[in-house]
């Protein structure tokens, strides 16, 4: 059956500037969701309770599901969900969402929400984004299979266990990555400070290469296929995270790869977008294609070690420094020639290499944790999958 036979499909609602005020009742904006797809906590922006009264049809329900939908890039577009469970009563929801509730009681909606989240769903999802939006008419026209509601709370009970467990693993990737940036400054100092007068150079000076990807996101695009084609959103502070990750065909990749060819040790750089300014060493040992909201930086070997210069980027006050002429932007953005153009300071390669070893160690435990929930992971997608091709019917 479509999804629009039982559930409503439908966008919220943005009130103009001179409509928002500073109390009444809130309106949830993209930024009011983060990366991980949970709300941060705060409002700033109300509505009256005209504007309220209005439009209050689409004020948000327990269960409802919220997808991004509309964005600078069609990379973005529905790449942040959010399930509205404990949540203030009469929130409203901006334009940039589009609103799913399930209005059958044969959907359920926890099962509704890992069914829209799952990496089949997404793949099937872009492929209705018209430009930059996605329209609620084209969700409604989406074929779903509904198993039997038994079947789907068990599947909802599954799969909220699961993440219960990622998110235990995702507290200790966070204590071993607090743990790595102490080292660094216990052996490197502040790089606001520089108190050990490190020479201060130019990245591109000790850079090989310094290059983004492709400024034109291929159009064939799937769920599964030759090589994966990593953005943003892929780049995780424990590494590269392909679970959610598109493919291109061969053809297409070895084209985007001629320009920028990131290898295991170059360091990826999140260049564009709300992440913007994060880094993270490339450990993986085979071939991908990357967005232009990437970069990948290329250290001289011998003169610039890769963990240096993935924690020296990551310290919060590096970070603050680099991303300060952004503020404000409606759209964080790095160019190249800026990020050429950063300077860092640059210890004694020896040194940089006893602390790459440091962190390769710490980084061993962040794989164990990885592998934990490795089969965790796998039976998650293997559900959805499932779901989504009609096979869960007892």
């Amino acid at each position: 059956m479509k999804l629009g036979e039982v559930a409503e499909v439908f966008n919220g609602k943005t009130p103009a500037q001179d409509e928002q005020r500073n109390q009444g009742h809130p309106v949830l904006k993209i930024k009011d969701v983060g990366e991980d797809s949970s709300f941060v906590g705060v409002f700033d922006s109300f509505v009256d309770d005209k504007f309220f009264e209005k439009y209050k049809a689409k004020c948000l329900k327990e269960g409802d599901t919220l997808i991004l939908n509309a964005a600078h890039n069609k990379e973005y577009v529905g790449s942040k969900e959010f399930l509205v469970s404990s949540f203030p009563k009469n929130v409203i929801p901006t334009g940039e969402w589009v609103v799913i509730r399930s209005k059958s009681q044969l959907l359920d909606d926890r099962f509704k929400h890992y069914l829209l989240s799952s990496d089949m769903m997404r793949a099937r999802i872009r492929r209705v984004v018209k430009g930059i939006h996605l329209y609620p008419r084209d969700l409604k026209s989406l074929e779903i299979h509904i198993p039997p509601l038994e079947m789907q709370y068990k599947i909802g009970r599954i799969l909220q266990n699961a993440e219960e467990t990622e998110g235990l693993r995702a507290q200790a990737v966070e204590l071993t990555i607090q743990l790595a940036q102490s080292i660094f400054s216990g052996i490197f100092g502040d790089p606001w400070k520089n108190p050990k007068a490190w020479k201060n150079v130019l990245l591109g000076d000790v850079c090989e290469k310094i290059q983004d990807g492709t400024h034109f996101s291929p159009k064939e695009q799937t769920g599964d296929g030759d090589v994966p084609y990593v953005t943003a959103k892929n780049i995780r502070p424990w590494g590269i995270d392909l679970t959610d990750v598109i493919y291109i065909p061969r053809k297409v990749h070895e084209k985007i790869y001629k320009r920028c060819d990131p290898k295991k040790g170059d360091v990826i750089y999140i260049k564009d977008g709300v992440t913007a300014g994060l880094a993270k060493v490339n450990t993986l040992d085979f071939e991908f294609s990357m967005l232009s909201s990437i970069a990948m930086i290329r250290p001289k070997p011998q003169v610039l070690n890769p963990y240096y210069l993935e924690y020296y980027l990551n310290h919060p006050n590096a970070f603050r420094r680099i991303m300060k002429r952004k503020a404000g932007s409606a759209i964080t953005r790095l160019i190249l020639k800026e990020i050429r153009n950063i300077r860092i300071h640059l210890p004694p390669y020896d040194i940089q290499q006893e602390f790459s070893q440091i962190v390769k160690k710490i980084e061993e435990v962040t794989k164990a944790q990885d592998q934990s929930s490795y089969h965790v992971g796998n039976l998650f997608s293997a559900l959805m999958q499932s779901a989504v091709r009609g096979e869960l019917t007892t």
